[in-house]
């Protein structure tokens, strides 16, 4: 089918990704350029109606559909302010939008959603999903709205490619009537949304692809952005923020603060959160969210304080902590826009000397891990006559390695010592310097992509800082990439006394010659696992064939109490959940070299399964990196295997590295 898009530039551009062309063909033949990525906040991302895979015929009347990629470019580039772009797309009819309005009355509009940019409902899909309907609500009354579909526009203002926090707040802030435009599948079983990702017992399909996400929604009367990760408020949805009016929220305190970052405090735009810890207190509370305002902690007035006197009164206050919130994402988004302008500005002036995250080794901050691989050798940057203490050799590093920090006195390189049998020291670039190279080549890449405008919040992965700490028990292991399936089971058929896999939960009867805590736990009903998902006591968990699988923490623990690794099959999300559970995971990330290296380790492979295999691993890398304990690369099985069993060896502890708490 084809379609007409008509967008208007503006100064956030046209926010689109190409590939392909005469020149450069995605497929055997097909010289057709495709749209290969949405960027939030541009043009297409606003309207809503570009999708990637979709073919562009045409820009302005100027015929695309054979030509060279560059000609493309040009094309949409010279195109002015309103660009009319001719898009093919295949033909789906088994999808419908649907119209649907609804009356809020006393109980709201009464669903749950899941989604967004950055919070995937559905892997490559950043829509907002309808996860609940609640009993008592309009949506139940009304009875059109359905759990699995997607919210296209509310009240003619479309949410594709939005925040599930705006999201949220464009529903929160409309009136009684609202109007929603939905997309549905028909000719699918749409199964009930669970909280978690997919899982793979023994019975179900053994590959990553073979079962869809799936993710619970809160309970009845709540919403949240992250249904596992922050559990949420106690009121309804309409209700839970009130729009954007002040709440009161109540903390108590932990070993390791609050768990929340803050930023903000100059006087005159306020005290905001800019970071929720995982697993730390305010993260397990879900009643503070990014973006909001702190407007009073205890009875002190912060809507005029200086940084420094709003986190004195968060480390002073008691145990109890009670403050006042106010959602403001508008605003907290213009202030993160001044300090990104102003941080740049101060990367590009020279600096001899200046304020750095880790400014002695007393302050607890001297140890980082690295996030990335580092060579010194083809580095051309390296400081020849700088004012250095020690000496200018550039130290190598590899991802996962642990660095001493000796001296972070300038923000453009700092003097380290790898931690280790070889104890080598010298010059690292600063977590400044590593930040703004990237962020630069990122802004270069989507220059020659056509992306025009850049992300204001990418992940930027360069250092974190570590402590140690002694483990009483054998760590789980998780390994993600490709070729995980065969690794796994080898490691487990090579050394079973080593090496071994938990028992499931399921709700499914037991079959004939099933035991009950040998093949599956099997849970007395399904209210007594929604219940126990609810309570976080599973690290992931899904449904298939209508009935409920999870691989619980006690199942992990089990498996650990008898000195074995537990090999979990398990998605990204799954460590950041078994971190907060208290087992720190050996997480390897396999990295494929190429496309071309997949499809000559698998001969079964052709270049488009090996492409999205190798696509599925650079977005895991993305995603979850920073939660690595190591990078393995190999030219064959058998070097992945070794590499895969050091690193364990390594990493078993009963002393290791995890990531220190902060202190808020």
């Amino acid at each position: 089918e084809y379609e007409d898009i008509v967008l208007e530039r503006g100064t956030a551009g046209l926010g689109f990704s190409i590939a392909g062309g005469r020149d450069n063909p995605l497929e055997p033949q097909d010289g057709s350029i495709y749209i290969t990525k949405i960027i939030p906040g541009g043009a297409a991302a606003y309207d809503g109606r570009l999708k990637a895979d979709d073919a562009i015929m045409a820009v302005n009347n100027i015929d695309t559909s054979n030509v060279c990629h560059a000609d493309a470019v040009n094309a949409l580039k010279l195109a002015g302010s309103t660009v009319v772009l001719r898009i093919r797309r295949i033909a789906d009819e088994s999808l419908e939008e649907i119209d649907v309005q609804l009356v809020k009355g006393t109980k709201g509009l009464g669903f749950s959603i899941a989604g967004g940019v950055g919070n995937q409902h559905l892997p490559g899909d950043d829509g907002i999903f309808v996860t609940k309907i609640i009993e008592g609500g309009a949506a139940e009354a009304d009875g059109l709205l359905q759990v699995g579909d997607k919210i296209l526009s509310v009240d003619a203002v479309r949410v594709l490619n939005m925040s599930h926090e705006t999201a949220v707040s464009i529903l929160k802030s409309t009136a009684n009537v609202v109007n929603l435009r939905i997309l549905r599948q028909n000719n699918i079983n749409s199964p009930e949304v669970f909280p978690l990702n997919r899982i793979q017992p023994a019975d179900l399909p053994t590959k990553e692809e073979d079962v869809a996400p799936i993710i619970l929604p809160p309970p009845s009367d709540e919403v949240q952005p992250d249904p596992f990760q922050q559990p949420p408020p106690t009121n309804a949805f309409e209700n839970e923020i009130k729009g954007l009016e002040p709440r009161v929220v109540s903390l108590n305190k932990t070993g390791c603060g609050l768990g929340f970052n803050i930023v903000g405090g100059d006087g005159s735009e306020g005290i905001y959160i800019s970071y929720i810890l995982a697993g730390g207190t305010a993260d397990v509370s879900g009643e503070l969210y990014r973006g909001d305002q702190l407007l009073s902690v205890n009875g002190i007035d912060l809507t005029k304080a200086t940084h420094e006197e709003a986190a004195h009164a968060l480390k002073s206050a008691d145990k109890t902590v009670t403050m006042v919130a106010q959602y403001k994402p508008e605003d907290y988004n213009r202030f993160e826009e001044k300090i990104q302008e102003l941080r740049e500005q101060m990367m590009n002036l020279s600096v001899s000397s200046g304020g750095s995250l880790l400014t002695s080794p007393e302050n607890g901050l001297s140890n980082v891990r690295s996030l990335f691989d580092y060579d010194s050798y083809k580095d051309s940057g390296l400081p020849s006559n700088r004012s250095v203490t020690i000496h200018n050799t550039g130290l190598s590093f590899r991802y996962g390695d642990i660095l001493h920090v000796i001296n972070a006195s300038d923000d453009e390189w700092w003097q380290a010592r790898r931690v280790g049998d070889s104890e080598e020291f010298g010059v690292v670039p600063a977590k400044q310097r590593v930040e703004r190279k990237e962020r630069a080549r990122l802004k270069q890449n989507r220059y020659l992509n056509c992306k025009v405008q850049q992300q204001k919040y990418e992940t930027i992965l360069s250092y974190e800082t570590v402590v140690q700490k002694e483990l009483k028990y054998t760590r789980p292991v998780v390994i993600l990439g490709p070729f995980k399936d065969r690794i796994n089971d080898d490691l487990i058929a090579e050394y079973p006394d080593k090496f071994g896999s938990c028992v499931p939960h399921t709700t499914r009867e037991r079959r004939e010659n099933e035991e009950n805590g040998r093949d599956y736990h099997f849970v007395e009903s399904r209210e007594k696992m929604e219940a126990d998902i609810q309570n976080h006591f599973f690290i992931e968990a899904g449904q298939y064939n209508e009935n409920l699988y999870g691989t619980s923490v006690q199942s992990v623990k089990d498996v650990a109490e008898k000195n074995k690794h537990c090999i979990l099959d398990v998605s990204g999300n799954a460590i950041k959940r078994l971190q907060v559970a208290g087992l720190w995971p050996i997480a390897i990330f396999i990295r494929p070299k190429s496309i071309e290296w997949l499809m000559e380790l698998n001969k079964r492979l052709v270049e488009e399964q090996a492409r999205k295999i190798f696509d599925r691993a650079v977005k895991q890398e993305q995603e979850f990196g920073e939660y690595f304990t190591s990078v393995v690369q190999g030219e064959t099985i058998g070097d992945l295997h070794e590499n895969v069993k050091r690193v364990i060896k390594e990493q078993s502890g009963p002393v290791v590295w995890v990531p220190a708490s902060d202190d808020i």
